[in-house]
């Protein structure tokens, strides 16, 4: 009995760890862009919904909060002149700024984050027909999980004000999700957005703080 409680004790301290160090560099991030301040927590909070929605288990959903809240931690590694530009960028500046989910992947599996976690960061840039990056993955070769996450941060790029544009009303991004079902994104994890839509959830995330 003793071992059993001392073996959930560091199961449960090991957790915790690593959920401070998903809000420290969360915070760091954050710090750097005040246009994206509570993109993070966002886009992990439309992701649990989007995951409750297609019926996924109360750990599956855990593993995609955390991969939500830490999709971005390899813009770390992206200059401020890039990250921070208000106008369009150059070639040379979007390979750059791809380079993020690499970086990120390859901070989180340094720090010994779950491979499912790891996934998710390099892979929410994949597109459902196999143009996105880094790895140019095609249909369900892209994880479940990474699926879902794609969605969920574009919805709340498509919200989120930006230095060069204003946030979508919550109607037009969802009608853009839509039209990329298929090509961009996953059509199962699109219609389960869909429903969640239906059921008005998705504005109390999307209200300002």
């Amino acid at each position: 009995l003793w071992l059993a409680r001392h073996g959930w004790k560091l199961y449960v301290d090991s957790i915790n760890q690593q959920q401070r160090l998903v809000d420290a560099l969360n915070v760091s991030m954050e710090a750097r862009d005040a246009y994206t301040s509570g993109h993070a927590k966002r886009v992990s909070e439309y992701a649990m919904l989007i995951s409750r929605e297609m019926g996924l288990g109360v750990r599956e959903i855990y593993t995609i909060q955390r991969g939500a809240l830490l999709h971005d931690v390899g813009k770390v590694g992206v200059s401020d002149t890039v990250l921070l530009k208000p106008g369009k960028l150059t070639p040379e500046e979007r390979e750059h700024i791809e380079a993020h989910p690499v970086i990120g992947a390859n901070i989180t599996a340094q720090v010994k984050f779950d491979e499912e976690i790891i996934d998710m960061v390099r892979h929410h840039h994949e597109r459902f027909d196999g143009t996105g990056y880094p790895d140019k993955l095609k249909g369900e070769d892209i994880s479940r999980n990474a699926r879902i996450l794609a969605v969920a941060d574009a919805l709340d790029a498509m919200l989120s004000d930006r230095p060069y544009r204003k946030g979508m009303e919550v109607e037009k991004a969802l009608r853009l999700i839509r039209e990329a079902s298929g090509t961009q994104f996953d059509p199962g994890v699109v219609a389960a957005l869909m429903r969640v839509a239906e059921s008005n959830a998705l504005e109390e995330v999307a209200k300002p703080c």
